[in-house]
């Protein structure tokens, strides 16, 4: 009889058992955090969807500074540099 070779490629997981799993791991690791406080109140997520959308904002805007601050207030992609901008204006001479 003949043997088949291990190609390495995996079986997919369908989309019922992820959220499954997903859902496992997230009660898992709440769990976790709960028992490991250290005296510390949880305020993110809150139960209060009001209070939620506060803190959301907070870490929309940190992640947006850090992209800033990683990779340069530059053209974002997807962006267009403005027209009064002095500088792509000497860089789009220098591309001539």
């Amino acid at each position: 009889m003949e043997k088949r070779i291990l190609t390495g490629k995996t079986s997919k997981i369908n989309p019922e058992d992820r959220d499954r799993i997903r859902g496992q791991r997230m009660k898992e690791r709440i769990e976790f955090e709960k028992e490991r406080t250290g005296g510390y109140e949880l305020i993110f997520p809150s139960e209060d969807p009001e209070q939620n959308l506060l803190y959301q904002s907070f870490v929309t805007k940190a992640n947006e500074l850090w992209d800033d601050f990683t990779t340069g207030k530059g053209k974002k992609p997807g962006e267009t540099v403005p027209q009064n901008n002095p500088k792509a204006k000497q860089s789009n001479n220098l591309m001539r």
